[in-house]
């Protein structure tokens, strides 16, 4: 149960590595896990695992917003976040308080889906997973260290 509110600097934190995240996400296809759940825990324990879970977004590199893939099935992955969200709610870990705080992320989910475009034409997906890797190796010795 989320007792505690937020820090103004938290959100803004937060709401701009999930703008990172879900832009890195949406544009090549890796990197949200990896990269924002580390830092989220960071900022605040309270967005994972359920707020994070229930606003990643696609798995899939997004070639613009035109719709063009509207038809397509959800990743196996996608289907085990819904899951985990369902799980969590079935046993009262997921109310009202976790619900708020994923609200609070999806600014920065739809800033990042929004930007990928832009920047999917100068990824490099194989520098890019050594990057994503080693920010997720730090966040977690930081993680161990404090």
């Amino acid at each position: 149960m989320i007792e505690q509110p937020l820090e103004p600097s938290s959100i803004a934190f937060a709401v701009a590595i999930m703008a990172m995240g879900s832009a890195l996400q949406a544009s090549a296809g890796v990197g949200l896990a990896l990269f924002v759940v580390p830092l989220l825990a960071l900022v605040d324990r309270s967005f994972i695992p359920g707020p994070y879970a229930a606003c990643r977004p696609p798995d899939h590199p997004v070639d613009g917003l035109s719709g063009a893939d509207s038809h397509r099935r959800l990743s196996p992955a996608e289907l085990a976040y819904l899951g985990a969200v369902a799980v969590l709610a079935a046993f009262g870990l997921f109310g009202s308080p976790e619900l708020l705080r994923a609200a609070i992320l999806l600014p920065g989910v739809a800033i990042g889906v929004a930007v990928a475009p832009l920047l999917a034409r100068y990824i490099d997906g194989e520098r890019l997973r050594l990057i994503i890797l080693c920010i997720a190796a730090l966040s977690g010795l930081t993680l161990l260290v404090r």
